[in-house]
């Protein structure tokens, strides 16, 4: 469709669909201007629906992130790292884990792992489960806090989104 740095970008998808994909992105990033996130599982879902499962994925990780970057040091500088620290680790670990997977996936199996991922998430966050279980359980508790953060991470690494949500709960 057009050349980015040498590099043809969205080599042979049609105009119509990376018109709906700048349709997607820009309808998404305005539900996270408004409510502050929830876009990166939404532009992952409408991004597989004209680009392959890996690409939208990608894309859709790498836009987002760079929407991100004007955080990190105001974050960094300003974060509460009592909060913070103890999650870093097991969520990264399992993150890295889950982007090996990601990288092992079939488009046809990412598709349905993307799917039954993100569906879980909607279903968690509909039923307000987390919100019951934080009531049980002592999130700070390392016993509950880093299975906890690993899944996040291990959901974060190989979907790319949805991930986040458990971590919120935690924060």
């Amino acid at each position: 469709l057009f050349t980015l740095f040498g590099v043809a970008a969205y080599d042979g998808v049609p105009a119509a669909s990376v018109a709906a994909l700048i349709g997607f992105y820009m309808g998404s990033f305005f539900v996270k201007g408004a409510i502050g996130f929830g876009n990166l599982s939404m532009i992952i879902l409408l991004g597989a629906l004209v680009l392959p499962a890996h690409h939208a994925v990608l894309l859709a990780v790498m836009t987002s992130a760079l929407s991100q970057v004007q955080f990190v040091v105001p974050a960094v500088r300003d974060g509460d790292w009592r909060i913070t620290r103890p999650v870093i680790v097991s969520y990264f670990i399992a993150a890295a884990f889950g982007v090996f997977i990601f990288g092992r996936l079939e488009s046809n199996w990412l598709q349905v792992v993307l799917g039954l991922a993100l569906g879980v998430v909607l279903i968690i966050d509909m039923t307000k489960v987390l919100a019951r279980l934080a009531t049980r359980f002592d999130l700070r508790a390392p016993r509950v806090l880093y299975p906890f953060s690993a899944v996040s991470g291990l959901i974060s690494g190989v979907t790319g989104a949805g991930g986040l949500f458990f971590i919120a709960l935690y924060v």
